[in-house]
């Protein structure tokens, strides 16, 4: 029951990932998971419960590689650093590489609202616990002042999405370089000295 029940989420992630709620039928789901219909309404009452478990797997996903890892250092620009080494993990998880562009397709057959609540509600939950990072860096005077923590904040959310979107057409060692590019263009306008971007330069790269 428990490895059925775990490959089926597995799998409607990947194809809801690929082709958005709209494009994805449950007959589908069902011969990808090679169950039969009524054997996935034993795992889940419908469609749209299957949809909103996988828009809480993507945001759970997003949530450990960026938002906790950055979590694991006390240092505040530590943390903002590894916010950019976290999205460059995400980059790179296995489980989102044939691409996750479809939940960001809003459905024409159903509203879905607990689905499209999960993935707003994690981007307001992103925004402001970014924004207190920066903060927090620049109060350590590791940050300049000019960087404007809620514009830094929605920026970030913003690169996050476009990171991963386009995998599934694009490799994800290409996507982990471009975090490294964008992470470098960051430090050069907000660090306050060379050391600080030698610091974020050697972690973006592993050193």
């Amino acid at each position: 029951m428990g490895d059925t029940h775990t490959h089926l989420r597995n799998v409607s992630f990947r194809l809801f990932g690929q082709f958005g709620y709209d494009g994805v039928s449950l007959v589908a789901i069902a011969r990808e998971a090679r169950l039969t219909k009524s054997a996935l309404y034993g795992h889940f009452s419908g469609k749209g419960a299957l949809y909103s478990d996988c828009m809480m797997q993507l945001v759970a996903l997003f949530d450990a590689h960026v938002l906790q890892f950055a979590c694991s250092s006390s240092d505040p620009l530590m943390r903002v650093i590894l916010l950019f080494k976290g999205l460059q993990h995400l980059s790179m998880d296995s489980r989102i590489a044939d691409g996750v562009g479809g939940y960001w397709l809003k459905p024409n057959t159903a509203a879905v609202p607990e689905a499209r609540e999960v993935l707003t509600s994690f981007e307001q939950q992103a925004r402001k616990q970014i924004g207190t990072y920066v903060i927090a860096a620049q109060q350590a005077h590791r940050l300049k002042q000019n960087a404007p923590p809620e514009e830094i904040a929605r920026a970030f959310i913003a690169i996050m999405e476009a990171v991963v979107l386009p995998l599934g057409e694009r490799d994800t060692s290409g996507q982990a370089q471009l975090v490294s590019v964008l992470a470098k263009i960051f430090f050069e306008a907000y660090a306050p000295d060379e050391e600080t971007r030698l610091t974020a330069s050697n972690t973006m790269l592993g050193h």
